[in-house]
């Protein structure tokens, strides 16, 4: 059985993923094997004979000490993309909050509360200044997304977008079997 000492708090899915018969898993393993991090500090943490492994949730390696886990021989994994998903979906949240002035908006809202002014009666009026652009069939690209950026939970094209990625590509299929060209052009 393998010991696999834990960090941080590792999502359950990924944890799922480590049979119960062939590891341990848990913050208080000891003599182990294996680490799963996310941010905390292993620059000081004295590392096992036992460890071999050291695997990194997310991107970056600043908090594991590279140098000595050459000189033992521990291996030493990072996983970008893990929170990608997240990512794209704030970017799109971005997009469309500076496309309507949404955080000038919900500060004038305050301002006319805080003024003892009824905001129903100014809304009219007052929403003009916050018009931004229609963003339906307008065309938009992503960049440095990498492959996740080919197949997106969040498909933008449900907004009738026009989408174009511009990261330089490499080959991909996305678990569902589509490309980006096929996705997005309707083909």
């Amino acid at each position: 059985m393998y010991r696999i000492k834990t960090f941080n708090k590792i999502a359950p899915q990924g944890l799922e993923r480590l049979d119960p018969a062939r590891y341990q898993v848990g913050e208080d393993v000891a003599e182990e094997e294996g680490i799963l991090v996310r941010s905390a500090g292993l620059l000081d943490y004295p590392f096992p004979e036992s460890l071999l492994a050291i695997a990194r949730a997310g991107v970056g390696v600043n908090n594991i000490p590279l140098e000595r886990c050459s000189e033992k021989g521990i291996a030493v994994f990072s996983t970008p993309g893990a929170n990608a998903n997240a990512v794209k979906e704030l970017v799109l949240c971005a997009m469309l909050i500076a496309s309507r002035d949404v955080t000038g908006a919900v500060r004038w809202v305050k301002n006319q509360a805080a003024s003892g002014v009824e905001v129903e009666t100014v809304v009219e009026k007052g929403k003009a200044a916050f018009v931004g652009p229609e963003l339906t069939e307008r065309p938009w690209a992503s960049s440095a997304w990498g492959p996740s950026a080919r197949w997106l939970p969040t498909w933008p094209w449900i907004w009738a977008w026009t989408c174009t990625d511009t990261t330089p590509s490499f080959p991909w299929t996305p678990p569902c079997g589509w490309t980006a060209t096929s996705m997005w052009s309707g083909t």
